[in-house]
């Protein structure tokens, strides 16, 4: 089975992973009006009855959304297969090349793999409405958009790092040397870098910091037993536990669950540069319910769609005047990672593997 190279996604990579737009340009009008096109498709969907999301997303965040969807547009029957974004991808990729094709709306998180995507003709090209709302630097016009952006920051249990304590550590640098205290060593962890988040996060460093200096503090936190998780989720509930006392770049909407359910997790914010996640939504192109499929996408990056994003998801929004995830602040209050050296970030994806590896045979 073919798989994606992540030595190609750094063409892509400014749409997978990006700071917060600071500025946005005017975009040329794009396909029809929405509320017309949304009237138009929805005439057409309801002779398919049916729309289908392969998504890295919770279950119960994207039944929220997707029961939404199914209000706004009765007769139109919403079902989605959720798993990690690895394992989304390679199930898009097996059902392709045997030439089943169920998906119709794509949501995960990939770095490497929108790019080839769009390569290899998995992405359908449609003029969508909705393109005029978004920055260029969210959306690759005609065939993806941010469907949600996601901040990570750096999370712990405060039961094990005190408020008092928390509030005094400002940069990486300060939490570094808090690992580096006999108490916390082997109690602190981040996102393996053959995740997607992961990987983005280095390159955030790599621009704040310097690949020297990053790599300086990896070097430290590895001396000091830095664990390594799967994915967001794990770090959260290895923070919750108690497993881990603190976790690097923990997806934002992780925290948003947690916290509403009182468990003793709580995030900083870093004041020397905070990455947001770009997340891209796409139409399959072998859609078997193109018109509906049509509808999701429109719907779920409106202005409607996108709120509750923020609501039911607790993750931000690119799309410009779309509120802060409630308990979080907002991107204007955030120091950003400047979006024109994600590219070039991008390039290093190969090599910051290669120092993770060196650094597990090391310790």
């Amino acid at each position: 089975m073919k798989r994606f190279s992540s030595k190609k996604h750094h063409i892509w990579v400014s749409l997978v992973a990006l700071s917060v737009i600071v500025t946005f340009s005017s975009l040329k009008a794009f396909g029809a009006d929405y509320e017309t096109e949304q009237q138009n498709l929805y005439r057409a969907a309801k002779g398919e009855g049916k729309v289908v999301l392969y998504t890295s997303g919770d279950s119960p965040q994207i039944q929220a959304m997707l029961k939404a969807f199914e209000a706004k547009y009765p007769g139109i029957k919403a079902e989605f297969y959720r798993s990690g974004s690895g394992t989304v991808q390679e199930k898009l990729l097996s059902e392709h090349e045997a030439k089943i094709y169920s998906a119709d709306v794509l949501l995960f998180h990939s770095t490497g793999a929108w790019f080839d995507l769009k390569k290899d003709g998995f992405l359908l090209n449609y003029d969508s409405p909705i393109y005029n709302d978004f920055p260029r630097s969210a959306q690759d016009p005609g065939y993806t958009v941010s469907g949600r952006t996601m901040a990570t920051f750096h999370g712990y249990n405060t039961n094990l790092v005190p408020e008092k304590t928390a509030t005094t550590l400002k940069t990486m640098e300060d939490w570094v040397k808090l690992a580096e205290q006999k108490e916390y060593r082997g109690r602190f962890g981040t996102t393996d870098v053959t995740v997607g988040g992961g990987i983005e996060a280095i390159a955030a460093g790599y621009y704040l910091y310097g690949e020297q200096k990053t790599k300086a503090l990896f070097q430290r936190l590895f001396a000091a037993g830095l664990r390594l998780n799967p994915g967001g989720g794990e770090s959260v509930n290895a923070i919750v536990t108690g497993q881990e006392a603190f976790d690097f770049f923990v997806p934002q909407q992780r925290f948003y669950d947690m916290m509403s359910k009182g468990a003793p997790i709580r995030f900083a914010v870093f004041t020397d540069g905070q990455p947001l996640n770009l997340s891209p939504m796409s139409i399959y192109s072998k859609s078997p319910h193109p018109n509906s499929a049509k509808l999701l996408f429109n719907w779920w990056n409106s202005k409607e769609g996108q709120a509750l994003v923020v609501e039911n998801i607790g993750c931000y929004s690119a799309r410009p005047g779309a509120p802060a995830p409630k308990g979080f602040p907002p991107v204007s209050e955030l120091k950003a990672v400047p979006i024109d050296r994600w590219a070039e970030m991008g390039k290093q994806t190969d090599s910051i593997i290669a120092f993770f590896d060196q650094m597990r045979r090391s310790r």
